[in-house]
């Protein structure tokens, strides 16, 4: 191997062949052994006399990750670093890149102890292109025995580097479909469960159900903003969907810019921002990297026509571990949470505005029943204080004394020119 090899997460760009290869989930061709591929691989070490070879898709930056070899040395999975250099020989010449020397890997780029320390005496790597897009490379590494490498010989090798970045393309093409058709199936699952009822407890067990379908999240929350609110209600979701409210003030919250301007986003460490109270809830809570996604409804009035009513946020233990990808996948499950939430909104507003109007029916007519002024003011503070769900009621009357009245020395709060009468009622 070329680097000492380490556990990694990639972080995947839907632009590249090789990143969405090497985030291909478990059950991914990519993530076992492909028959062609491996068959390939045999080759090269046939071929070629070397003493094993290792395919590695390019990620971000110069990281490259194992995703088949021969012999099997159980190293798929992880990952070695290619020096810039080596990166750049192959965009330029598109031919094999030998280290035939160790003693001079440090100078290359290459962390030469870790060469040593893996016993590997020389190493050779030949290009993987589709089209004109680098996405990989094989590694022919010589462990046991002296052994130079010859630059034509390995030119000889180059269809079967080809022939390798071919089917890895073909075998991931195939995965993003499979992927595609699964993500559809859990869209469209969520949405005929989500918009079929009103109670918010069920859309929030709902909402983080379906976000740990489709994306590797440690806290699931949701953030509502309302037009002209100045607080953001922060929703953190237990598993099982239960959660748990923090008001947080317009100017204290980092989650109001995205729900506000309707972007995704992804921030890479909500801990840097601990004046922010959303963010320092979620890094209390001991997560990092949150991605947040607007919750979007129809609204014919926004030039936009659409209206966001907050976000839909993920959040993971790990640092920058969130990209595009992830992005993209929860706006496809932020739109029907929306609407559920939009519709939850309506519902509960359409049924107190009903509550309000049966009462005030209810109130006319005991206005005509009633003529004892006790009683009238009973009923009517009963009838209040249940809408408003209170458990105590207090009335207090302010009588003007009639002869003051009459000579302009009327009382209007209650002082010792009048009579102060007050009916107070537990419920």
């Amino acid at each position: 191997m070329t680097q000492e090899l380490a556990e990694t997460t990639p972080v995947p760009d839907p632009n590249s062949v090789s990143e969405i290869a090497a985030s291909a989930p478990a059950t991914s061709p990519l993530n076992r052994p492909d028959p062609v591929v491996q068959d390939l691989c045999a080759r090269l070490v046939e071929n070629q006399r070397v003493d094993h070879v290792a395919v590695a898709l390019l990620g971000k930056g110069a990281s490259a990750t194992i995703m088949a070899e021969h012999p099997n040395f159980n190293v798929r999975g992880m990952t070695m670093i290619l020096p810039a250099t080596v990166i750049e020989h192959f965009k330029t010449t598109r031919q094999p890149y030998i280290l035939a020397n160790i003693a001079e890997a440090e100078q290359l780029g290459f962390d030469q102890a870790a060469l040593q320390r893996q016993g590997i005496r020389e190493t050779a790597f030949l290009p993987l292109f589709v089209d004109e897009e680098l996405i990989g490379v094989a590694a022919l590494e010589v462990y046991h025995a002296l052994h130079t490498f010859d630059a034509q010989v390995l030119l000889l090798a180059m269809p079967t580097a080809d022939a390798l970045a071919q089917s890895i393309y073909v075998a991931e093409n195939l995965t993003a479909l499979q992927r595609k058709a699964a993500q559809l199936e859990i869209v469209s699952s969520l949405a005929s469960r989500i918009t079929s009822t009103f109670d918010r407890g069920a859309i929030f067990m709902l909402a983080q159900e379906y976000a740990r379908k489709v994306i590797d999240a440690d806290v699931v929350s949701i953030a509502l903003v309302q037009p002209r609110a100045i607080m953001v209600e922060l929703y953190i979701l237990a598993e099982d969907g239960s959660p748990t409210l923090l008001e947080v003030p317009i100017d204290a919250s980092g989650m109001e810019r995205p729900a506000r301007l309707a972007l995704s986003e992804a921030e890479d460490d909500v801990a840097q921002y601990p004046k922010l109270m959303d963010y320092r809830t979620l890094a209390d809570a001991g997560v990092h990297a949150t991605a947040f996604v607007p919750l979007l409804v129809v609204d014919p009035n926004q030039r936009s026509g659409e209206r966001s009513v907050g976000t839909l946020n993920v959040s993971h233990k790990t640092v920058g571990y969130y990209a595009q990808a992830d992005l993209t996948m929860l706006e496809q499950i932020a739109r029907p949470i929306a609407i559920a939430l939009e519709n939850s909104r309506l519902y509960s507003e359409a049924s107190r505005r009903a509550d309000i109007e049966g009462m005030s029916n209810r109130l006319g007519s005991n206005f005509q029943e009633y003529t004892d002024l006790n009683t009238l003011l009973m009923t009517t503070t009963r009838y209040l204080a249940e809408a408003i769900n209170a458990r105590r009621a207090r009335v207090r009357l302010n009588i003007p004394d009639r002869a003051s009245e009459s000579n302009g020395n009327s009382s209007t709060n209650g002082s010792s020119n009048g009579n102060n009468g007050t009916l107070n009622k537990a419920l």
